[in-house]
């Protein structure tokens, strides 16, 4: 049997024997089985001594030191590496058929909890406890992206659903997760502009810059007025702090996506989105 090592391997053992396993099922196949297994031996012949001549709690003292024994070897082995390693006394089932059907029915298994852990994330709000993970799937979707323009689309979606958490939480009067949300709303523009500036132009990269544009024009109106509806005073100045700061970054950030077009309509460049002045150089929008 396939034992997982646990903090308290030694007494999961010997709850295991007591209640009628074998001593290799008890133990269990892994590296310490043979010192486990020493360790029960020794464990069920401290069982057989005589119960009369102690003391009433002598057996409960003597079982606590020889637990402590255990965790105080199993911490060498498993944090200090003091110990030498030795192969496991009872090898793995040996049966690929067998074997090949249990991991396949463990993946399984986790697959669907992990899926349906995942999704009640993704509806998960920043005042909700499984908030951490949802922003922890995003970050694992970032990173999944090779391309720039891949990631800077997937800046975008998250801005996206900062902006909604923004809004939710400002209808509710919870002005410190509202402005939280505006902060990672904006922060997460900045690394879309940043990865789109150093992608390269292509159709694909000219769509991404396109969904930028959009977002970056968002009003914030909305979320605005849930504050000053709701009384968060402080959190309502904070937003329309964060607001101007973007606002003198999109320029910039702009002036890099948006390149001086060819002369056209009567010789002038087009104004960009945040009215920033196009750079000159040979991109068309």
């Amino acid at each position: 049997m396939l034992v997982e090592p646990s903090p308290k391997q030694l007494e999961d053992t010997i709850t295991r024997r007591t209640g009628g396993a074998a001593v290799a099922d008890a133990v269990g196949t892994h590296p310490a089985a043979e010192e486990l297994e020493a360790m029960l031996g020794l464990s069920e012949e401290i069982g057989a001594l005589p119960s009369q001549g102690p003391a009433g709690d002598a057996r409960s003292r003597i079982r606590e030191i020889f637990l402590q024994g255990g965790e105080t070897h199993r911490v060498a082995w498993v944090h200090s590496h003091a110990l030498r390693f030795r192969p496991a006394k009872h090898p793995l089932p040996a049966h690929g058929i067998r074997w090949g059907l249990v991991v396949a029915v463990a993946l399984l298994l986790a697959l669907a909890a992990g899926i349906t852990l995942a999704l009640a994330a993704q509806l998960a709000e920043p005042d909700s406890s499984l908030y951490p993970l949802k922003l922890n799937t995003e970050r694992l979707l970032v990173a999944v992206n090779r391309a720039p323009a891949g990631r800077a689309a997937v800046h975008l979606e998250v801005s996206n659903q900062r902006f909604r958490d923004a809004e939710s939480m400002a209808a509710v009067g919870k002005g410190n997760l509202s402005v939280a949300a505006m902060r990672a709303y904006y922060d997460q523009l900045r690394l879309a502009g940043s990865e789109l500036a150093a992608a390269k132009q292509d159709a694909s990269w000219k769509s991404v810059r396109d969904q930028f544009d959009k977002a970056e024009a968002k009003p914030i109106d909305e979320i605005l007025l849930q504050l000053r509806n709701t009384r968060q005073t402080a959190a309502l100045s904070d937003v329309k702090a964060l607001a101007d700061k973007f606002a003198a970054d999109r320029k910039n950030i702009d002036a890099k996506l948006h390149m001086a077009a060819p002369p056209g309509n009567g010789g002038q460049p087009q104004p960009l989105p945040s009215g920033a002045q196009p750079q000159p150089g040979g991109v068309n929008p």
